[in-house]
């Protein structure tokens, strides 16, 4: 069942996705450490009644895996087959034991599939903390008069970081715990996952209306300007942009304090009112995300009125994340969305 569901994984990957979707592809490379050691090995046959001495080798050695996905925006679906390798163990003396009684005291760990679920929370714009739990389908196989197949599925769980390119890598650091029946074998592991068929997430389409009087707009990328001095605002006009600031990830102060400008054409006509409206990236939750909004509209309404702009006339709000700029699939993107709009009302809102 584990085999044909990580085939499938595999396959679908290779497809072509559509919006909005997330497959991905990886390897792992690690280190794998079983709890156990010959005292403990010996300890089981003295309690089964086996005579003779153990001696256990490999507790610490060479695995990986190989893994595919899914991935939504918080939540992963992983299937991956993962080598564990057990541990050599050397029996001297024990006569005549069957293989069954050398599988209740020897070493268990190997290999087999897993089917996991992974939650992820980024705290940058480029680093996120995983967790994960699943199910892992191990098989080992051991020998003393024949030899044997063991097979079994027991939990598995891990932590660690992920570390996301401008690209389609992803490197991930993880620490996974793989129970194998009465033994834990821990994997240290240092992976690369390339997303696989993504599409561009759609953008705002929206023809923009005719401005009023040809004035420059700030780009999210400069400092902010705003329309010539003498251009007076249009009681009939649509609402256009005078000044964009922006914003580092997770701040609330902008990356520059040069309103000049906008003072300027403020302070040369008295009776405009401005909306000063904040935004950010889909990074976080949402409702965090419109706090983080108006929290920045308010920094730069603050600026505005250090600068003698009266706070009647303006007009303080934030939309979170739900009026991009740019595709926030890219770090270009999502700096592009961490704005704050000061803009000319339209007609009807003013």
């Amino acid at each position: 069942m584990f085999r044909f569901f990580l085939t499938g994984c595999l396959l679908a990957a290779m497809l072509p996705a559509q919006a909005g979707q997330g497959f991905y592809l990886g390897g792992a490379l690690g280190w794998a450490m079983t709890d156990i050691d010959s005292a403990t090995v010996m300890e089981r046959m003295a309690a089964a009644g086996i005579p003779g001495t153990a001696q256990v080798e490999d507790e610490d050695r060479l695995a990986g895996k190989v893994l595919a996905g899914y991935g939504w925006r918080y939540l992963l679906l992983e299937g991956a087959y993962v080598h564990l390798d057990t541990p050599d163990s050397d029996f001297q003396n024990v006569g005549a034991i069957s293989v069954d009684d050398l599988g209740d005291v020897a070493p268990a760990s190997g290999n087999g599939a897993e089917v996991a679920l992974l939650a992820r929370y980024p705290f940058t714009d480029h680093m996120s903390l995983w967790l994960r739990g699943g199910l892992f389908h191990w098989e080992y196989s051991l020998r003393a008069q024949t030899r044997k197949r063991f097979t079994g599925t027991d939990p598995t769980w891990g932590a660690g970081l992920e570390w996301r390119s401008p690209g389609p890598w992803r490197m991930r650091l993880g620490w996974d715990r793989y129970q194998v029946g009465p033994d834990d074998t821990d994997l240290i592991s240092l992976a690369l996952v390339r997303y696989v068929g993504r599409a561009p997430a759609a953008t705002d389409q929206r023809v923009a209306e005719p401005l009023p009087e040809p004035a420059p707009v700030a780009s999210p990328m400069s400092p902010p300007s705003a329309p010539e001095s003498d251009t007076a605002p249009d009681p009939h006009a649509s609402p256009f942009t005078i000044g964009v600031l922006t914003f580092h990830f997770g701040e609330r102060e902008p990356t520059t304090t040069e309103l000049a400008q906008i003072v300027t054409y403020l302070d040369r006509h008295s009776e405009a009112r401005v909306i000063v409206r904040g935004h950010t990236d889909n990074q976080g939750p949402e409702e965090y995300n419109e706090q983080l909004a108006l929290e920045r509209a308010r920094a730069v309404a603050a600026l505005l009125m250090a600068q003698g702009i009266a706070a009647e006339r303006l007009r303080v709000s934030g939309a979170g994340s739900r009026e991009p700029l740019a595709d926030n699939d890219t770090p270009e993107g999502r700096a592009l969305n961490r704005r704050v709009d000061i803009t000319l009302p339209g007609g009807d809102e003013q």
